[in-house]
């Protein structure tokens, strides 16, 4: 069975460049509303606060967050990021997502390898 034509030089550039292009996107997006506590100070029961104060428009976006448990709500209205727990989830997160991309990297391979021959 032949091979399929691929892209050449140009589909190769590309295949390239589209996933830097979107990891620099990442970069230079805006900091979400726990980026915005966590650079407004808001680490700790004491210096908590209130999502106006730390400049977050939308307070409702923090919904997500207080259920995992990485932002805690305090009874007043204030809120303060367990950074502890929110390295974490970054860190299982990422390590999920490239095990995700390894085994479609090597269903891909596989596929090339033995069924499209």
């Amino acid at each position: 069975m032949p091979m399929p034509p691929t892209g050449g030089t140009f589909g190769l550039l590309g295949g390239l460049i589209m996933p830097i292009s979107v990891l620099i996107a990442l970069r230079k997006a805006p900091p979400g509303p726990v980026k915005k506590l966590i650079i407004s100070g808001a680490t700790s029961p004491e210096t908590a606060m209130k999502p106006a104060t730390a400049k977050i428009a939308r307070p409702i976006e923090l919904d997500s967050a207080v259920r995992a448990g990485v932002v805690i709500a305090l009874e007043d209205g204030r809120y303060w990021v367990d950074v502890r727990r929110y390295r974490k989830r970054r860190l299982v997160t990422a390590l999920i997502i490239g095990l995700m991309l390894a085994l479609l990297g090597e269903a891909v391979w596989y596929y090339w390898a033995h069924i499209a021959k």
